[in-house]
């Protein structure tokens, strides 16, 4: 004979598994998402040599199957609590009317117990509830397809990390130093330094002319971006040194000068920028008396007003700085203000009553000033005082009625 509580159960147990099938999912995609930042954070220690890209690769693969099956045990644990999860489909279902929580105490028992006619009756009531209604809805399909399109994006992205870092190799030049010839005979300049970003850089070998450093001496650099550049360095004329040209650093690199018969450390290079202005706006505040709506003035360093106009100049900077100030003639200085909601923009309010050129001085936290400070100007138009212009009258003739 057909048994309402074995309904009952079977449909408590896919709402079950629907909560841990999203709970399973949203973990996995923190754990593979948290592997693919890992396979980022080892790319650099991989290209220069310190460690071995597949054996990194795999060793993430391996915690992140360990982690997984960790993830699924515990699941697997979690929503046993069946008056939980009875309580999730009443709320779901109001119509039930407390059915589930009340006959959640028979469906706990064996089947061959033996019902009285109210349990029977309660129990049934519920049972047609669960055959009309998908208590599984307690989980939003929108919860459950999310947290499963999440999660293979994740591992998609996770499986080309690893794969980039498993066939990643190290940079053939960044390699611990090693030479025939004594260290302390060779120079290497500029070392580690910075330079602007843009800008052009020597390096030069200094070397004692008894130590053969060997043919094919040659400058390895290798770039931020893991580019690598194979330069090759030549004699000035019978000066023991060697030189080699690089144009246009405009990112970080590593550099290193080889041969078959020496290897020099590793240096770095660093780029910087000098402050600089890239954009100047002006907003407009034009006094009553003439009419004149406000207006605003994209990428200007010059305007032309009346008196007595107020002006916003909103300066966009490349980057944030110590130091913003305006320096008129007489070397009064303005200092202006951060926008609150971009840190490169700054912000100050003059009020126009003559005709005034600003030179803009700015310091970055480094002490870089900028190398060529600009000038804003403004051109005030003095409001003049109205006259009186005598006319000759138009009709000079005399009329009838006259």
């Amino acid at each position: 004979m057909f048994d309402p509580r074995d309904l009952l159960r079977q449909r408590l147990r896919l709402v079950t598994r629907t909560l841990r099938g999203v709970r399973v999912w949203w973990s996995l995609a923190l754990i593979v998402i948290g592997a693919s930042l890992l396979a980022r954070l080892a790319m650099e220690p991989v290209r220069s040599g310190q460690l071995d890209g597949s054996m990194v690769a795999a060793s993430l693969f391996a915690a992140v199957a360990a982690a997984l099956v960790a993830v699924v045990i515990i699941v697997r644990r979690s929503f046993r609590d069946q008056r939980e999860i009875a309580i999730r489909i009443e709320e779901h279902f109001p119509a039930l009317q407390q059915r589930l929580l009340t006959v959640l105490a028979l469906i706990s028992e064996p089947t061959a117990s033996p019902l009285n006619y109210l349990q029977r009756r309660v129990l049934e009531e519920a049972g047609a509830h669960a055959r009309s209604h998908s208590w599984a809805a307690v989980v939003p399909a929108t919860h459950v397809w999310m947290s499963r399109v999440v999660g293979l994006i994740a591992m998609a992205a996770m499986a080309v990390a690893l794969g980039i870092l498993a066939t990643t190799k190290p940079s053939q030049g960044l390699l611990p130093a090693r030479s025939a010839v004594p260290s302390e005979k060779i120079v290497i300049e500029p070392g580690n330094t910075e330079i602007e970003r843009g800008e052009s850089l020597i390096v030069t070998a200094r070397f004692d002319p008894r130590f053969d450093l060997g043919d094919d001496v040659e400058l390895l650099c290798l770039s931020e971006d893991g580019s690598e550049r194979r330069l090759a360095m030549t004699a000035t004329l019978d000066d023991p040194i060697l030189g080699a040209f690089v144009p246009a650093v405009d990112q970080p690199l590593r550099y290193q000068v080889v041969s078959p018969r020496y290897q020099s450390d590793v240096f770095r290079i660093d780029v910087f920028e000098y402050p600089n202005l890239v954009r100047a706006d002006a907003s407009l505040e034009f006094p009553g008396y003439t009419g004149l709506e406000n207006k605003r003035i994209e990428d200007t360093l010059r305007i032309t007003a009346v008196e007595g106009t107020k002006v916003v100049w909103e300066l966009n900077l490349n980057h944030p700085v110590e130091s913003a100030v305006l320096v008129d003639a007489s070397g009064e200085r303005r200092v202006l203000s951060v926008d609150s909601s971009l840190p490169t923009r700054y912000l100050v309010g003059l009020q126009l009553v003559q005709s005034e050129v600003w030179k803009l001085e700015l310091v970055d936290a480094a002490g870089r000033q900028n190398k060529y400070p600009l000038e804003l100007s403004a051109r005030v138009l003095v409001n003049q005082p109205p006259t009186l212009k005598q006319v000759v009258g138009g009709d000079a003739a005399v009329s009838p009625l006259e």
